[in-house]
């Protein structure tokens, strides 16, 4: 599996660097879940208000969430590349960006309440 990752040094370290931090986010969900405030925003595109807040374990969700599509992308990873290395790197590095998205998403509501 991942054998034309090789390949491509950058593409390991994104894909390193992302499943930890990916991993990270869900422990660290789970252990702030009991410090946190009831409802917490999340949706920040809606007008302000009670239609932002969600419960706190919707963060939980959140990054679980993103761990299982971060597995999903390295499967499809794994099986575009068998066609074209371009179409696993495309699957490595869009995992690598909705992991980043969703940390600094996570962080600045634990920053909010945790500070």
């Amino acid at each position: 599996m991942l054998e034309w990752m090789k390949k491509y040094p950058g593409e390991r370290i994104a894909f390193g660097l992302a499943f930890f931090v990916a991993v990270f986010l869900v422990v660290e969900a789970f252990y702030l879940q009991g410090r946190l405030p009831s409802v917490v925003p999340l949706f920040y595109s809606l007008p302000k208000g009670e239609e932002q807040l969600v419960p706190s374990y919707f963060l939980n969700l959140l990054a679980m969430g993103t761990l299982i599509v971060f597995g999903m992308n390295l499967f499809l990873a794994d099986k575009a590349s068998a066609v074209d290395h371009f179409m696993g790197r495309l699957f490595i590095w869009a995992s690598t960006l909705l992991v980043a998205m969703v940390a600094i998403t996570l962080i600045k509501i634990w920053l909010i309440f945790l500070w």
